[in-house]
């Protein structure tokens, strides 16, 4: 079963905590569970990988975030985003 839960960010919150705890309950019974973040975040790969690697989260609950998307998806650098490559083989 797909499950999503959108919450703002990932704080120090008691409903952060929560919402995590739960999808990652829930990835770990067989489902697919993710979580979309809907503030900008200015570090969010770090502050995701903090997440993972304090037990937090669990690596298999995915994480989504517009802001994120859209910077790798525009970001200049092809190593970094995708843009330029698709621009690239495109052409």
């Amino acid at each position: 079963m797909k499950i999503l839960s959108i919450i703002p960010d990932i704080g120090p919150g008691g409903l952060t905590g929560a919402v995590l705890n739960r999808m990652s309950l829930l990835a770990e019974a067989g489902n697919e569970a993710a979580v979309f973040l809907y503030q900008f975040m200015p570090n969010f790969d770090l502050e995701i990988d903090e997440q993972k690697q304090s037990g937090r989260l669990r690596p298999n609950v995915k994480i989504y975030n517009p802001y994120d998307y859209f910077d790798k998806l525009f970001h200049p650098d092809p190593a970094i985003g995708r843009r330029t490559s698709i621009l690239r083989t495109s052409m």
